[in-house]
């Protein structure tokens, strides 16, 4: 019973944090299936109760959503690749209306939202940036290259500015 209540504020804080600090977030846009496309977004919080740091992910699309037990692997530009296991906070459902070649379709926009532990030596070597990101996302796991950092010196800038805090 105590770490059920101790899984749920830890998750309760990182939700807060998350809707707190939407200025301190970095997204970047994608397209599956070749459709409207979709949004993740990248945040870092801190459990206050044992000072664990997570990185939130968000992802915004029409069919797209975390599995209970995601995980996330990251590439950095040193070939290092970096596995973490995460929990899934939760998966909301929106209907919405979408315009498409003079038609209305009926469409339901999919927010889902997941937290993944990291330690500091795991920020360090994020710092050096992200080259590859693994989503363990249903119906299709995400999958994106970047030429050039995006999400990974960002992402230790959070931590930086949260660690001190």
């Amino acid at each position: 019973m105590k770490a059920v209540c101790k899984y749920l504020l830890s998750v309760l804080i990182c939700l807060c944090a998350a809707l707190n600090l939407s200025a301190q977030s970095v997204s970047y846009t994608f397209k599956p299936f070749g459709t409207q496309g979709g949004r993740m977004s990248f945040t870092v919080a801190k459990s206050k109760q044992d000072a664990t740091c997570y990185i939130v992910v968000n992802v915004s699309t029409e069919r797209l959503f975390f599995l209970n037990n995601p995980t996330m692997k990251l590439t950095t530009f040193n070939d290092e690749t970096l596995s973490f296991k995460g929990q899934l906070v939760g998966n909301d459902t929106n209907p919405t209306l979408a315009l498409r070649f003079y038609f209305v379709f009926p469409m339901t926009k999919i927010n889902s939202t997941a937290i993944f532990p990291v330690t500091p030596e795991e920020f360090e070597k994020i710092n050096s940036g992200v080259s590859q990101i693994f989503l363990s996302t249903t119906p299709l796991q995400h999958e994106k290259t970047f030429k050039k950092d995006k999400i990974g010196k960002k992402l230790y800038e959070f931590y930086s500015k949260m660690k001190d805090e």
